[in-house]
């Protein structure tokens, strides 16, 4: 008799209903997590806007969620942005995005905050994303983490007064969280 793994696979989720929800696999686990709030929604908006201005430089590309990234059958993610640099566009499919970005950036919300910050952290990590802001619109910060080998090394945490500089551009704080 054949062994079956219980775990759910990107396969699977294509099949989720379309129920308002956002649906995500961490190491074949499925998590789900209710759609965001508008305040959450303006941070995307800002984010977009000027990472835009790296995209229209030429520098790569600027992507809002919802959009699947899939690091593997198991493991497949629904950052709120990620950007990916020019020479690694290949990765932006028809369909989703498949490997790690050189930036991902979740919104942190109360029911995301744990997970966000720990295991899919550590996922990003291990999966090959350069660059990680966990923007916290409650407490006005950003954490910014870099990789080292395969696990972030926290950069910092930069308040509303300051700036965060990602491929020569600097990104004021106060501008994303308005």
């Amino acid at each position: 008799m054949a062994a079956v793994d219980p775990r759910y696979v990107y396969e699977d989720l294509l099949t989720m209903p379309d129920d308002g929800r956002r649906y995500e696999l961490l190491e074949g686990e499925l998590l789900a997590s209710s759609s965001p709030y508008p305040r959450h929604q303006r941070v995307v908006r800002n984010l977009v806007r000027l990472l835009g201005r790296l995209q229209d430089s030429g520098l790569g590309e600027v992507l809002p969620g919802p959009l699947d990234v899939v690091f593997d059958r198991h493991t497949v993610f629904e950052p709120d942005v990620i950007f990916a640099r020019a020479e690694r566009l290949g990765i932006v499919t028809e369909r989703n995005v498949s490997g790690a970005a050189d930036l991902v950036v979740e919104v942190l919300s109360e029911s995301t905050r744990e997970v966000d910050l720990g295991r899919k952290l550590r996922a990003y990590g291990k999966h090959g994303v350069e660059e990680y802001w966990a923007v916290d619109p409650e407490a006005g910060t950003i954490q910014v983490f870099r990789r080292e080998g395969e696990a972030f090394v926290e950069v910092g945490a930069v308040g509303r007064g300051g700036e965060i500089d990602f491929l020569g551009a600097r990104l004021k704080v106060a501008d994303i969280l308005a």
